[in-house]
Order: structure tokens, then sequence, then C-alpha cells
């Protein structure tokens, strides 16, 4: 109630108590993307890092296997992101860069590596950049691209990217 009516650092205290009663995992974790989730509305982007690894730290630990909790608590975080991305859209800051990195490292997901390319070429990152979309490009080409116009101009972007990146790197060894 209290986050539902904006009173974000009241309603980050309240679940702070909460995650440090006996709980079980399913409301662990729905109480650590809350927390989440406010730090970002907060704007508090120190914050936010720290409680997306806290959040990766719980949805890749054994109690997580093929858990339908599990797969929404993804979603989630992955939405937290991705509004994250879409409020920096014209200046990504160097913790939203991160923010991406941290999540692409434990998911493979093509779109959230592909826009990681994208922030990280706005901010001149050109080999973070590369990595990310070649990491894309790799798995958007394991889709089945026929069907979706949307997902071919993914993994094309992908490519053109990671070749930009790579051309702006100036950089002889992502050239090659």
């Amino acid at each position: 109630e209290l986050d539902r009516t904006a009173k974000k650092r009241s309603a980050l205290m309240v679940w702070n108590i909460i995650g440090k009663q006996v709980v079980d995992f399913e409301s662990q974790l729905e109480g650590q993307i809350q927390i989440t989730r406010i730090q970002y509305d907060l704007g508090n982007k120190t914050n936010l890092l720290i409680e997306i690894d806290r959040s990766l730290a719980l949805l890749r630990s054994p109690a997580c296997q093929k858990s339908e909790e599990c797969v929404l608590g993804q979603q989630n975080l992955k939405k937290i992101i991705t509004e994250w991305g879409k409020a920096e859209e014209l200046k990504p800051s160097t913790e939203l860069i991160l923010g991406f990195a941290k999540y692409n490292a434990q998911f493979d997901d093509a779109e959230m590596n592909y826009w990681a390319g994208h922030f990280a070429i706005k901010n001149k990152l050109y080999p973070e950049a590369f990595a990310a979309f070649k990491k894309a490009a790799q798995l958007f080409a394991k889709k089945d691209k026929s069907s979706d116009a949307r997902l071919q101009r993914l993994f094309e972007g992908s490519l053109m990217g990671a070749i930009g990146a790579a051309e702006s790197s100036e950089t002889q060894s992502l050239k090659l």
C-alpha cells in the first residue's frame, strides 16, 4: 500500500523488515524484486545496482530451479532494467550499462544484449558494445525469425552494431 501511494522510502523500510524475517523463498524473491523496483523509483543508481546483484543471486540460486515465481521474478527484473533504459535512452549512464551487463551475465537474452550494445555505443564503450552486439547476434541466430520481422530487424541490427562498434573502436582485433 505504501508503494502504491508513492511513499517509496516507507515502502523500502517495510520491505527491508519483511526481508529480514524468516519467509519462504518465493516471498523472499518477491520482496527483493520489490526493493529493486523501489530503488529504481527513488533514482538511487548505486543502491539499485546492489539490489540488482541481490535479485540476480536469488534468481540463480538452486531454489529457483523451474519455479514459476522465479520466471515471474526474472521478467520483473528485466522490466525494471528496460524501463531504466527507456528513461536514459538519450544519455545512458555508466550505471545503466553496468545494470544491463549484470543481467546479461546471468541470462541469455538476445534483446537485452542488443540494448546493452546500443547503450554502450552511445557512451563510446566500443569493446563492450561489440561484445553485447555479438552475443545478441549469436542468440538471435538461434531463433526462428522467418515469421517475425521484428526479430529479423533486431538480428540485423545486432550484426550492424557489432560492425559499427568494431570500426569505431579502431582496434584491429575487433575489426578482424
